[in-house]
């Protein structure tokens, strides 16, 4: 992907005031990205299970601001990325998802489907991103996961990249096929991990083949200032973000029935603007985790609880058994407590 402008002209002080900024001042800083980039506010039930609704959008205006702060010659990949995730993201206006706590917590004990072709799976939309339970998923340095989150673009296509000044146009032009996986810490740290168009096929089985491809195709950043080295904590973390986004992909897909999908609550007016306040998509609302008791005697019997590990199958069905279906073999806790 190489942009065919890069508006450099923002004032370098103010972008670095800009990383220490709450959200509400970035909002008044740049209300019309800002806009662009949080167009709904969701009423959400339990909302303290989460970090702020807002953590999205304050890594699409990090991932504009630091894009559009940068010459043509510094522009790197991790930048490009980040640019070109925030702005499909607009495009489809910001679809983000709320996992529940117990589908989060199955999805993480369950081992993806073998391999998977990244630009012809099927996706609810072309960008999107799933807040985490806090709880759930933690880095071993940077502390609680805030969201995960995707991009797909496809050669030869066109994105606009939205600018703090409105009246510029910008365009993203995409040279390659691509999908990006994002995770971002409620501390602001951005990992995120580019499948290129030569590695579209994925065998997510195997853990020597994610962490080598991370080590190429990885990249870091917190609040837009690139880091150093991509860490074994680094690498860890992102294995398990790429194994829990397929995954919640597949669950979307086979299992639609648990994606709530939002509803418009209102409309306000506020400082000249519109406002809408949405009930927000939920996956895994009334899913319940699985417990069993453990009961085995002898040799065989397990000390202490643990889990029994979900894994996606395809099933034979219909005439001949020629088609098949895929099916979630749901993770369950055998045994005592939950750890």
């Amino acid at each position: 992907m190489t942009p065919n402008l890069i508006v450099g002209n923002m004032d370098p002080l103010r972008l670095s005031k800009m990383y220490n900024m709450t959200a509400e001042q970035v909002e008044q800083e740049f209300p019309e990205l800002w806009q662009r980039c949080y167009p709904r506010r969701y009423e959400i039930t339990g909302k303290t299970q989460y970090d702020t609704p807002k953590a999205v959008a304050r890594a699409m205006m990090d991932a504009l601001l630091n894009y559009h702060a940068i010459s043509d010659r510094r522009v790197g990949q991790t930048e490009q990325n980040e640019a070109l995730w925030a702005s499909t993201m607009v495009r489809y206006g910001v679809p983000d998802y709320y996992l529940s706590h117990d589908v989060a917590v199955a999805l993480m004990q369950t081992t993806p489907a073998e391999v998977l072709d990244c630009m012809t799976i099927k996706l609810p939309f072309e960008a999107a991103a799933f807040m985490i339970p806090k709880g759930v998923f933690t880095h071993d340095e940077y502390g609680p996961i805030s969201f995960v989150a995707y991009t797909r673009n496809y050669q030869n296509s066109v994105i606009l990249c939205p600018h703090p000044n409105p009246k510029v146009k910008h365009d993203l032009h995409c040279m390659n096929n691509s999908m990006s996986i994002f995770m971002r810490s409620v501390s602001g740290m951005m990992l995120h991990w580019t499948y290129s168009h030569d590695i579209n096929m994925i065998d997510l089985k195997d853990e020597s083949e994610l962490i080598e491809l991370q080590k190429t195709y990885s990249h870091t950043s917190r609040n837009g200032i690139k880091s150093q080295e991509f860490t074994p904590a680094d690498i860890l973390a992102m294995t398990r973000s790429i194994k829990l986004l397929f995954n919640i992909i597949l669950l979307m897909t086979h299992k639609p029935e648990t994606v709530e999908h939002g509803s418009l609550l209102k409309r306000i007016r506020k400082h000249d603007r519109q406002i809408e306040y949405w009930s927000p998509r939920i996956i895994g609302r009334t899913y319940k985790l699985r417990y069993e008791q453990h009961t085995a005697t002898g040799t065989h019997a397990s000390p202490r609880g643990h889990w029994v590990s979900g894994f996606w199958r395809e099933q034979p069905h219909g005439p001949g058994r020629t088609l098949r279906k895929t099916l979630w073999i749901e993770p369950f806790w055998r045994g005592g407590s939950i750890e």
